[in-house]
């Protein structure tokens, strides 16, 4: 009799998959790798210069986010996710989890807030 492990190894050895979606001949891998980053240079592109600027120095110095540009910076990269096919809706949270969901809320807006 199989052990569970031996069972999922079966089932990944024996999973048929679509493996020609992608042509390497004619698309460099250099081009695939980081297309769904938001990199710097897509910060660039889509955040104001200063908000692009104290957000490098947050990322590359340590310093503190300011919490000024955290919506600038969240709203860009929510658009950007859509624009490349993401989805906005998040998972539900089960009931179980839902007053620590509260709790963290809370002390989110309290920090915020300060």
């Amino acid at each position: 009799m199989a052990n569970p492990r031996q069972t999922a190894i079966a089932s990944i050895v024996s999973t048929k998959h679509k493996l020609d979606n992608l042509d390497f001949r004619s698309t460099h891998v250099k081009d695939l790798f980081g297309v769904n980053v938001f990199s710097e240079q897509v910060q660039r592109q889509r955040l104001p210069k200063p908000v692009f600027k104290k957000l490098q120095e947050t990322i590359h110095k340590g310093a503190p986010l300011d919490p000024s540009i955290a919506d600038v910076v969240a709203a860009a990269m929510k658009d950007w996710a859509v624009e490349k096919g993401g989805d906005t809706l998040y998972a539900p949270v089960p009931t179980h989890d839902r007053c620590y969901c509260r709790k963290a809320r809370h002390l989110c807006n309290a920090y915020r807030h300060r």
